[in-house]
């Protein structure tokens, strides 16, 4: 076992080719061990900090930046850049980063009938585990999951509900089998809550930093739902986790 540290860094460099200055700031993490005279440092994630080159054999992993701060790195040319983080993940692993890292697959998820507590299945992308809770809220432990939502009249219309800390994203225009790239965390929701219907696909970005995409396949939410439902509801999903901390999924 290993010392997880988490830092957040100030620095400023200077290229040995060209002689200018660059600055930039972040967060990034180290694992120490134990070892003969100390604790010595075992393994780094991006962005690095000691030497900026060689990102995809040193780095174990991205710590990602909540803000796409602008993060200095060596382009496949040896050249110093200071791009916005996604581009600077990119830039750092190339062509692997592209090709590597995608969980995928295919869930239904369950939410219990309308007696207190109701029971609703979420799930946990990283894990690509299904979870049990009670869903008169967001969930705590798994990303999302659905839920109903009341309108009014004695009805009540089937949604997303998400764990605090994830934004959300409608997709128009591509399935999940053909989307390339999600747009940037900026332009997401954190408010509000997506309905449920077949062929939604919904792009998350998740509080550890990484990205998603959810597309409905089918469902048993007719809505409007009556107040109370006494029927269990299930959504059939396909799901893609990004685990490398870039918007590619390709």
């Amino acid at each position: 076992k290993g010392i997880v540290v988490s830092i957040n860094f100030s620095r400023t460099l200077v290229s040995s080719r060209t002689g200018k200055l660059f600055s930039d700031k972040g967060i990034t993490e180290f694992v120490f061990k134990l070892a003969e005279g100390g604790l010595k440092v075992y393994s780094m994630k991006f962005p690095l900090i000691f030497g900026l080159s060689d990102v995809s054999n040193v780095a174990t992993g991205v710590i990602q930046s909540p803000s796409n701060e602008p993060t200095i790195v060596v382009d496949d040319k040896g050249n110093v850049v200071k791009e916005p983080f996604d581009q600077a993940v990119e830039i750092a692993y190339g062509k692997d980063i592209e090709d590597s890292g995608v969980l995928s697959g295919t869930i239904t998820l369950s939410t219990g009938a309308d007696v207190f507590p109701v029971m609703c299945e979420s799930f946990k992308l990283s894990d690509e585990e299904k979870i049990s809770e009670t869903c008169h809220s967001n969930p705590t432990q798994g990303d999302f999951l659905f839920g109903r939502m009341f309108t009014g009249g004695g009805n009540s219309v089937g949604v997303m509900l998400f764990k605090s800390g994830v934004k959300w994203k409608s997709i128009t225009g591509v399935s999940i089998d053909s989307i390339d790239e999600v747009p940037d965390s900026s332009t997401y929701n954190t408010t509000n809550h997506p309905q449920i219907y077949t062929l939604h696909l919904v792009a998350l970005y998740l509080p550890e930093g990484k990205y998603a995409v959810i597309e409905i396949v089918s469902h048993t939410f007719t809505n409007p739902l009556p107040v109370p439902d006494n029927t269990t509801r299930h959504v059939n999903l396909r799901y893609k986790y990004q685990t490398n901390g870039s918007r590619k999924f390709k």
